[in-house]
């Protein structure tokens, strides 16, 4: 999880295998005082420090100032290396390191210090920092992260678990990471569909199903869910790997090269309704001897409602209590233009078509983008295509499926996104249709974009350039031809 401890100037990392401790200091130039009994007397002399024995003043400080206990046996440490080179900085939106680093990054002092362990692995370690630096700290057990980045204090206690490190952990409320639970689960209810996404580590769900190859099938025949108290299975079950570390979940299209211990798969098991339901129910079974409860969070229309469910009490369920409820339709694209005059007995009559005004193109795309958006509300695939049927001149597949890359693009975590609201747009072009009775029409603007998936919502603005070609039927308008130029995430 990205936060401030992550960017603070002096950073320690701890790191654990069963050999022992690995410290691994990054000091900045306000730390390097309350270190300085480690320094050597060539550099304590540059700083303008009383010279003295090395051996002497670093052993009374690793036993004193920077500290672990093993089942309350202070550990043996030394200082094993130490360099000067430039901070390794991150990205302070995603907190990633950088791939190309900053000339200009401040100038830091590295050292390794190892503690060595006695003759048995330990169960608990101590941890004791009594200097006056600022440290902002991290621990790894057997490459499992145990903590999000925080604030070292004087004192941390930590449980190790031997037979599978993600069980590690502080004692300390404060010190625990962001996916601390070896399952999760979310409910999603929508107007036309019902979700069920479980997150769970790869070790367990391998238990589970047998094999990786057999995870799709085990949950497609998952038929415990209750919709309007009737059970059914998933018309659709997606399967997403993710890589977990100190940043969170993040999407990989390799597991094969991830480390097992830090893999947990995601499974999206999707029931289309035709319709909000009045109730959603199941069990959740897929507790392990580690754990009691799990986190679930349900999400309706209203609002998200996390929660626990309990291995006494596993049952969740959704009723639908929601008082005001209302359907979007999609209207008729009914805009004049060209020369209309109003003839006796017979009404309106267009003598000959003209190109619209702007004023004229722009009602007619946001209707038009409007009822796409609300087509797309529809996920079974053949009510979709019915429903865009009312607004595209012709069926075509391919037309849908450009459609799709604006009105339900692909999320980074996995799964697809839906139009929020469209932003303003500008008319780039306008130009005549030789063969129809209509125009094609150049315009470039931004789109909100919120996805829901795996507890998360993720919101983005994309920015668009569409050319699309209208025809009139009718005195109707429907869509010709839509072609994306461009689409990309709007840099802020």
């Amino acid at each position: 999880m990205v936060n401030n401890a992550m960017f603070n100037p002096s950073i320690a990392t701890y790191f654990i295998d069963r050999y022992g401790v690995r410290l691994e200091l990054e000091l900045s130039e306000e730390s390097l005082e309350s270190f300085s009994d480690l320094y050597p007397n060539s550099l304590r002399k540059v700083m303008g420090l009383k010279q003295s024995p090395l051996d002497k003043r670093s052993k009374l400080f690793l036993q004193n100032k920077l500290t672990i206990n093993a089942d309350g046996k202070k550990l043996f440490a030394q200082v094993v290396s130490m360099h000067g080179a430039k901070k390794i900085m991150r990205d302070v939106i995603t907190g990633e390191i950088l791939k190309q680093q900053p000339l200009d990054s401040p100038a830091q002092l590295f050292i390794t210090i190892k503690y060595s362990f006695h003759n048995k692995l330990p169960k608990v370690l101590e941890f004791k920092h009594n200097t006056n630096a600022t440290l902002a700290f991290i621990l790894y057990h057997e490459n499992q992260a145990v903590n999000n980045y925080a604030y070292l204090s004087k004192t941390q206690e930590l449980h190790l678990n031997w037979s599978d490190s993600f069980y590690t952990y502080f004692t300390s409320n404060t010190l625990k990471r962001q996916f601390k639970y070896p399952a999760m689960g979310y409910l999603y209810i929508e107007p036309r569909m019902v979700r069920v996404e479980t997150l769970m580590r790869y070790k367990d769900i391998e238990r589970l199903s047998g094999s990786q190859k057999s995870i799709k099938s085990y949950f497609l025949k998952d038929n415990k869910l209750l919709i309007n108290h009737k059970h059914l299975s998933p018309d659709i079950v997606n399967i997403s790997y993710f890589e977990v570390s100190e940043l969170g979940l993040k999407l990989t299209n390799n597991s094969k090269s991830i480390d097992k211990d830090l893999l947990f798969v995601g499974v999206s098991q999707q029931y289309y309704v035709d319709k909000l339901p009045s109730s959603v129910s199941s069990e959740w079974n897929y507790f392990n001897k580690y754990t009691s409860k799990i986190l679930f969070n349900i999400t309706d229309p209203v609002g998200p409602y996390p929660s626990f469910i309990y291995k006494e009490t596993p049952l969740f369920e959704w009723k639908n209590l929601i008082k005001q409820t209302s359907e979007e339709f999609m209207t008729p694209v009914e805009v004049k233009t060209g020369l209309i005059v109003d003839l006796p007995l017979v009404g309106e009559k267009k003598l000959w078509s003209e190109l619209p005004t702007k004023k004229q193109a722009r009602q007619i795309i946001e209707k038009t983008l409007q009822n796409i958006r609300i087509a797309f509300i529809e996920k079974e695939p053949h009510r979709l295509s019915a429903e865009l049927s009312k607004t595209l001149h012709s069926s075509n597949p391919s037309l849908q499926k450009e459609l799709q890359k604006l009105f339900a693009p692909s999320v980074v975590r996995g799964g697809y996104g839906s139009v929020k609201e469209f932003g303003d747009f500008e008319i780039k072009r306008i130009d005549a249709l030789n063969a129809n009775n209509g125009f094609s029409i150049n315009l470039r603007g931004e789109v909100n974009i919120i996805a829901r998936h795996w507890g998360h919502d993720d919101n983005s603005i994309l920015t668009y350039q569409v050319i699309i070609d209208f025809v009139e039927r009718n005195n109707r308008w429907f869509i010709e031809d839509f072609s994306i130029l461009d689409l990309k995430d709007k840099v802020l």
